[in-house]
């Protein structure tokens, strides 16, 4: 047996309890104890206990310094059209700006107005408009009947054909091709008709008027009725 062992058997049996039983006043049993023992050795771990309850949250803590700038980030993606604002004030006139170059004069006058001196023009060819009221810039030829523009532009056309008799139709011409009919019935007084073109010329171009055939011929003339042919320059074109 281990020494150890022996010392601590010798010891429990030198203090061990010689009970004394006596009645004391009041009747109660005293058990007097002997020395007490010497302590024994740890013992080994228990198992773990378990988890206790989580404690009530602790106060806040006092704010920190601020740590040093960061990096800048990368560029955010565009965000949504805000409303349209108030419309501002009227800002202040700015300065005048430079003159500009002198603008090239596009019109010029070329015109021409004459009449009919005599009834029933042949067929076939330019009526002659002899009678003349106005042609200071001799455009207009009154031996051939033939308007010639002297200049490339846009010219502006009208007749005014005094009827009797007969039917009457005309045609206006450019280079001998028709650029327009006019026709009037005969109704058995004098009447009236008219017409009126505009065409693009260009320099040495002819224009004149024409007797369809003598079938409608009762274009007519006098001292107080008139025939005539008119023409005049709206724009240039050079």
């Amino acid at each position: 047996m281990p020494f150890a062992a022996v010392v601590l058997l010798a010891l429990v049996l030198m203090g061990c309890c010689v009970q004394e039983v006596a009645l004391v006043d009041d009747g109660l049993k005293v058990c007097n104890a002997g020395i007490p023992g010497i302590p024994g050795s740890p013992g080994t771990h228990g198992p773990a206990g378990r988890d206790g309850r989580d404690g009530n949250p602790g106060h806040h803590g006092e704010i920190g310094q601020a740590g040093p700038k960061g990096e800048r980030g990368l560029e955010g993606h565009p965000g949504k059209m805000g409303p349209q604002g108030t419309k501002g004030e009227k800002g202040e006139p700015g300065h005048p700006g430079e003159a500009g170059p002198p603008g090239q004069v596009k019109s010029a006058i070329v015109a021409f107005h004459v009449g009919l001196s005599s009834s029933k023009p042949p067929s076939g060819s330019p009526i002659k408009f002899t009678k003349l009221f106005y042609n200071d810039q001799q455009a207009y030829n009154v031996a051939t009947g033939e308007f010639t523009a002297p200049r490339s532009g846009l010219y502006f056309f009208t007749y005014q054909l005094t009827v009797v008799s007969v039917n009457v139709k005309v045609t206006l011409r450019k280079n001998g091709e028709v650029a327009q009919y006019t026709q009037c019935d005969d109704l058995g007084k004098t009447i009236q008709a008219s017409g009126a073109a505009v065409i693009s010329l260009l320099k040495s171009d002819r224009v004149w008027l024409q007797v369809y055939d003598d079938s409608y011929n009762g274009l007519y003339t006098d001292s107080n009725d008139d025939t005539t042919f008119t023409g005049f320059l709206l724009y240039l074109l050079e």
